[in-house]
C-alpha cells in the first residue's frame, strides 16, 4: 500500500514537472508577455533548467549502463562545445548559448531516449499538444468577439511592430488575447488571430507543431476535433506558412501513412467537397499574398527575399562557423538599405542559424531531420515538416523547435541497428582541431 502511494505521488510530480515545462517552452515562443515583461526570460530559463536537471537526474543510472548513449553524449558534447568556443571568439562569449545548444539537447535527448520513448507513453508531447489545443479553443472565442467589434477591455505595451525607441498598445481581452495585426481577405477586413503571441505567424507556428506532434507522435482519429480546432485556428491566423504545411503535413498523413487512394476519395461527396475546399482557401490566401500584395521593398515577400539574400551572403564570409550567435548587425550590413529604420527583423531561422553559425550550426538541425528517414514515416513526417516551419518563420533558437530536434535524435538512437563507437584517436583529432581554430584567432 505504502509503495502504491509512492509511486502515485511520484507521478503526479513529474506530471506537475512536465506541465510546467511544456507551458514555458510556449510562453517562451514570442509571446507578448515575454516582450512586455522581459524579466520573465531569465525566470522562464532558471525554471526550465532546474526543473529539466532534477527530472533528468533519474536517468544517471542508466546512462552508465548504456554505451550507445554515454559514446553519444561525449560526441555530441565534443562538437557542440568546440562549435561554440570558436564562435565565441568570432563574436562574444554567451552563457545562454551553452544552454540552448549543448544542455537543453542533451537534457531532453535522454528524457526521451529513456523515459517516453521507453514506455511509450509520450506524456511530454501529450501535455505540449493539449496545452496548445486550450490555447486555440480560447483564442478561438476572443478572435471572434474581436472581429465582431466587441470592445476591448485590457491592453498591454509592445515594443514589437513598433517604430525603433518606441512602443505600441496592444488591445485585448481579459489580458489572454490580443490584437497584433490585421488584414484585407478579398476586400474583408478582418483582424488576425494571434492569441497572445507578438504576431499571428508566430501563433500559427505553435498551433503547427500542435498539429504535427498529434499527427506524427500522438494518435490521431479520422474525425480527431483536436485536428479540427488546429486546423480552424490556423485559417484564424492567414498565415500562408501555416496554411499551407497545414495542408501538406494532412495530405502526407493521409496519402502516404494510410495509403489513402487518393481517386476514390474524390469519388465520395464529402471528398469533393473537402478537397474543393482545401483548393479555394489555398487560392484565396495565394492571391491575396502574392498576386494582389504589395510588391514594393518593403512588402512582405520583397523583405522575405532580401532575408534570404542578405543571410546568404552573410555566410559566404564565414561559411564553416558563422559570423557569431545572434550577431543581427552581420546580416542587416548585407540588407537593403531601404529597410533600414523600418523593418531589419530576419523572417527565417534558417537563414539565421546558416549567418550566425555556418555548416556547422546548420547540421544541428539538418542531421536529425535527415535521421529521421531511417525511423518511421511518422517521425520523417515530424522532422521534414519542422524543417519546413523552421525555414520560413524565425525559430532558430525556440525551446520548442529545440525540444523536437531532440526527440528526433532520441528516436533514431532507439533503433536496435544504431551502433555509435568512440576511438581515442577520434577525440585526439577534434581536440587537435580545437586547438588548432583557437591559435588561428589569436
Amino acid at each position: 500500500m505504502k509503495d502504491h502511494l509512492n509511486t502515485a505521488i511520484k507521478e503526479k510530480m513529474m506530471f506537475f514537472l512536465i506541465f510546467v515545462c511544456s507551458t514555458i517552452l510556449i510562453l517562451q515562443t514570442d509571446t507578448v508577455y515575454i516582450d512586455h515583461y522581459q524579466f520573465l526570460i531569465k525566470i522562464f530559463k532558471f525554471l526550465f533548467l532546474l526543473i529539466s536537471l532534477l527530472s533528468i537526474l533519474l536517468f544517471i543510472p542508466k546512462i552508465k549502463n548504456d554505451k550507445k548513449i554515454r559514446n553519444f553524449i561525449i560526441i555530441f558534447s565534443l562538437l557542440v562545445v568546440i562549435f561554440l568556443s570558436i564562435n565565441s571568439y568570432i563574436y562574444k562569449f554567451k552563457v545562454n548559448s551553452f544552454l540552448t545548444f549543448l544542455f537543453m539537447p542533451l537534457i531532453y535527448i535522454l528524457y526521451f531516449y529513456f523515459s517516453e520513448l521507453e514506455n511509450n507513453n509520450h506524456i511530454f508531447m501529450k501535455t505540449i499538444e493539449k496545452i496548445i489545443v486550450f490555447i486555440a479553443c480560447i483564442s478561438m472565442i476572443f478572435w471572434i468577439l474581436s472581429n465582431i467589434g466587441i470592445p476591448f477591455n485590457s491592453s498591454l505595451s509592445s515594443e514589437w511592430g513598433a517604430l525603433p525607441n518606441q512602443v505600441r498598445e496592444l488591445p485585448g481581452y481579459f489580458y489572454v488575447h490580443f490584437v497584433t495585426q490585421q488584414s484585407n481577405l478579398s476586400s474583408i477586413h478582418l483582424i488576425r488571430n494571434s492569441s497572445f503571441f507578438s504576431e499571428a505567424p508566430i501563433y500559427s507556428y505553435v498551433l503547427s507543431i500542435g498539429l504535427l506532434i498529434k499527427l506524427f507522435v500522438l494518435e490521431c482519429k479520422k474525425n480527431d476535433w483536436e485536428m479540427y480546432i488546429l486546423l480552424i485556428t490556423i485559417l484564424s491566423t492567414m498565415s500562408i506558412t501555416g496554411i499551407i504545411v497545414a495542408m501538406l503535413s494532412l495530405s502526407y498523413y493521409y496519402f502516404v501513412i494510410y495509403n489513402i487512394n487518393l481517386l476514390s476519395t474524390l469519388k465520395k461527396r464529402k471528398g469533393v467537397y473537402a478537397f474543393a475546399t482545401i483548393i479555394i482557401l489555398l487560392f484565396l490566401v495565394l492571391y491575396e499574398k502574392f498576386i494582389k500584395s504589395d510588391h514594393s521593398p518593403l512588402s512582405s515577400p520583397s523583405i522575405r527575399a532580401d532575408d534570404f539574400k542578405a543571410g546568404f551572403m552573410t555566410f559566404i564570409h564565414h561559411p564553416l562557423v558563422g559570423s557569431g550567435l545572434d550577431n543581427t548587425n552581420a546580416i542587416v550590413q548585407n540588407m537593403n538599405k531601404d529597410r533600414y529604420g523600418f523593418n531589419i527583423g530576419i523572417s527565417t531561422g534558417f537563414i539565421e542559424a546558416l549567418a550566425y553559425g555556418g555548416i556547422y550550426l546548420i547540421s544541428f538541425y539538418i542531421v536529425p531531420t535527415l535521421m529521421s528517414f531511417k525511423c518511421s514515416k511518422k517521425t520523417f513526417g515530424l522532422g521534414v515538416f519542422t524543417f519546413i516551419l523552421f525555414i520560413l518563420t524565425t525559430v532558430y533558437s525556440l525551446y520548442i523547435y529545440l525540444v523536437l530536434l531532440s526527440y528526433l535524435f532520441a528516436t533514431y538512437l532507439k533503433k536496435e541497428n544504431v551502433h555509435i563507437e568512440l576511438s581515442s584517436s577520434w577525440i585526439r583529432t577534434v581536440w587537435s582541431h580545437l586547438r588548432l581554430r583557437s591559435s588561428q584567432k589569436g
